[in-house]
């Protein structure tokens, strides 16, 4: 009877650690890209801050907490640092959809994902967020998420 419950205990931890794992994004994987009118632009996910700038760092670490982005320009082109903000829990993610640029104008989409109503999550504070790194890219940047509603840059104190 102890060796059936051992067991059982085991497959329900393996279960829950199976099913709440996310796919992840690494900066790894061939470059992305996306086909415009005006030319190829070129992205790649960085998942490991401490490959950036260290300016970069500090400013993801202080303004992580709040929604919105932020454009780091480099000789190669620029890091867009996409948050979606404090959460309460765990079960948010940020993914980047598409970087197109038309009539002079770098969009970023991302698909913002909430927990479902059923999901278990960490009850802890949470911070998604998203590092791209896009060369080609124009200095007028807009970034939308699924529902077309646009995140706005933050806004960096010095």
């Amino acid at each position: 009877m102890r060796k059936n419950f051992t067991i059982l205990i085991l497959l329900f931890a393996f279960f829950i650690t199976i099913t709440g794992c996310d796919e992840l994004q690494s900066s790894k994987d061939p470059l992305e890209t996306e086909e415009s009118d005006n030319g190829k632009l070129i992205y790649r996910v960085i998942d490991d801050i401490a490959v950036l700038p260290e300016e970069a760092q500090t400013a993801i670490e202080k303004y992580k907490e709040k929604r919105g982005y932020i454009v780091l320009n480099v000789d190669e082109g620029a890091y867009i640092f996409i948050s979606s903000g404090e959460k309460t829990t765990g079960g948010y993610s940020i993914s980047v959809k598409s970087v197109v640029q038309t009539d002079g104008v770098t969009k970023v989409t991302v698909e913002e994902k909430s927990p479902g109503k059923f999901d278990y999550v960490t009850l802890a504070l949470t911070y998604p967020y998203v590092i791209i790194k896009v060369t080609g890219v124009t200095d007028n940047i807009t970034v939308v998420n699924q529902k077309n509603e646009e995140l706005q840059p933050i806004k960096i104190r010095r």
